[in-house]
C-alpha cells in the first residue's frame, strides 16, 4: 500500500491487512511502541462494536463494550475477564439459535472484542471490523413464506469507508513519523 492508498482507501480490511503485516507493520512500529499499537486496536475495535449498540439486545454482550473503561493498562494487555468472556460467548449461542442474523453478527463481534488480545490484535481488529461492517449492513428480504437476511453490499461498503476513516483518525498516516504535525 502506498500513501495516497492509505489517505484514499475505503476499505478498513486492506488497510488493516497492510499495518499488520510487512512494511506496514515496521512503518507503524517506528511511530508507536507495541503496547500504543495494541491500545489503538483496542479502541478501534470498541469503536466498531459501539455502532452496534442497537443491536446488542443481552446485558452480557453490552457489558463488554463497559469494561474497557473499567480496566487497567495491564489487564489490557491480557485482555478481558473470564466473567465477561464467558458472558458474551453465552450471549452470542443464544443468539446463534434464532434466525435474526444482524443479532447474532453483532453479538459474535461483542463476543470476538471479549477475546481481544496484545498477542494477536491485528487478528482481532480485522475480525471485529468485518463483523461489525456485516451486521450493519444486513437486511431483511421477504419471500412467500419467509423472511430472510441478506447482506446489503452498498452499505457493507460504506460501514468499512466509515472504518477505514476512523482507523486514520487514530493512527494517522503511518508514511509520516510521528514527529511531523500534519
Amino acid at each position: 500500500m502506498t500513501e495516497a492508498e492509505w489517505h484514499n482507501s475505503t476499505s478498513v480490511l486492506d488497510m488493516l491487512g497492510f499495518l499488520r503485516n510487512g512494511s506496514g507493520r515496521a512503518r507503524l512500529r517506528a511511530r508507536m511502541s507495541k503496547h500504543q499499537c495494541v491500545q489503538e486496536l483496542l479502541i478501534f475495535s470498541i469503536g466498531c462494536c459501539n455502532r452496534l449498540s442497537q443491536l446488542l439486545v443481552d446485558p452480557r454482550s453490552v457489558a463488554v463494550l463497559s469494561a474497557p473503561a473499567e480496566m487497567s493498562d495491564r489487564q489490557s494487555e491480557s485482555g478481558y475477564t473470564d466473567a465477561i468472556k464467558s458472558g458474551s460467548e453465552d450471549a452470542y449461542r443464544v443468539l446463534r439459535r434464532g434466525d435474526n442474523v444482524p443479532l447474532y453478527t453483532a453479538a459474535c463481534a461483542v463476543m470476538e472484542l471479549a477475546r481481544f488480545s496484545g498477542k494477536d490484535s491485528f487478528s482481532h481488529a480485522i475480525y471485529i471490523a468485518d463483523l461489525a461492517a456485516q451486521a450493519k449492513s444486513y437486511r431483511q428480504v421477504y419471500g412467500v413464506d419467509e423472511c430472510r437476511h441478506e447482506l446489503d453490499k452498498a452499505a457493507y461498503d460504506s460501514e468499512k469507508a466509515l472504518q477505514a476513516n476512523s482507523l486514520r483518525g487514530l493512527l494517522g498516516n503511518p508514511f509520516r513519523s510521528s514527529s511531523v504535525v500534519e
